[in-house]
């Protein structure tokens, strides 16, 4: 929170509105409960919902991940030591393995030299000098934590591709009913990082 307030001072104004990508819209929720006076709009994009809304995990493709950091942190580092090996030694084959069986939009992505180095920056930082910090965000995010959601007051747009294998398209409608004001946009056809990169650029116009 006090990276949060101190961004908040810097941009001057009364409120802001925050936006909030796959996990990272656990933080977003969490911000959007504590500092209800400061929040305008939350946008959420391929939300990942608390688990306990719903029999989401058996659908998503993190499903390995998860399990581990439900059950044990000894299991988790273990996973992830794992992911940063193959990462070192082998980064096309760890993205292979993340995009198996992903629709024709998130493919299509995979096709662009940009992205797939986006890819591959992220997951070296998060399997390699950030590792402790995305483990920790994992563990965090396993527990349940549904009990903000009703702290949320501003108005919530979920913006979710109905062909998303990390985060479910049930993740949106569970949230939309948890949250007091909130709107499912579904973009037929797109995946997890499709609705990344559709989702976007109207956000940022009307910020």
């Amino acid at each position: 929170m006090a990276a949060f307030d101190a961004v908040r001072g810097r941009v001057g104004r009364p409120t802001v509105r925050l936006a909030g990508f796959s996990l990272g819209a656990m933080s977003a929720l969490h911000i959007a409960a504590k500092r209800p006076e400061a929040i305008e709009r939350l946008d959420l994009i391929s939300a990942a919902a608390p688990l306990e809304l719903g029999d989401f995990l058996p659908s998503m493709a993190g499903k390995a991940v998860f399990t581990a950091a439900t059950t044990s942190p000894g299991a988790l580092r273990r996973l992830g030591r794992a992911q940063s090996l193959l990462n070192a030694v082998a980064p096309g084959l760890l993205m292979k393995v993340m995009f198996a069986g992903v629709g024709p939009s998130e493919q299509a992505l995979l096709a662009n030299a940009d992205f797939r180095a986006m890819v591959r920056d992220g997951l070296s930082k998060s399997l390699g000098s950030s590792r402790w910090a995305y483990e920790d965000e994992l563990r965090t995010y396993v527990r349940p934590w549904s009990e903000v959601l009703s702290g949320v007051r501003c108005p919530v747009r979920l913006w979710h591709g109905d062909e998303d294998r990390w985060a479910p398209l049930d993740m949106a409608r569970a949230l939309a009913q948890a949250l007091p004001a909130a709107q499912v946009v579904v973009l037929p056809g797109l995946g997890h990082f499709g609705t990344l990169k559709r989702a976007l650029p109207d956000i940022l116009r009307r910020a």
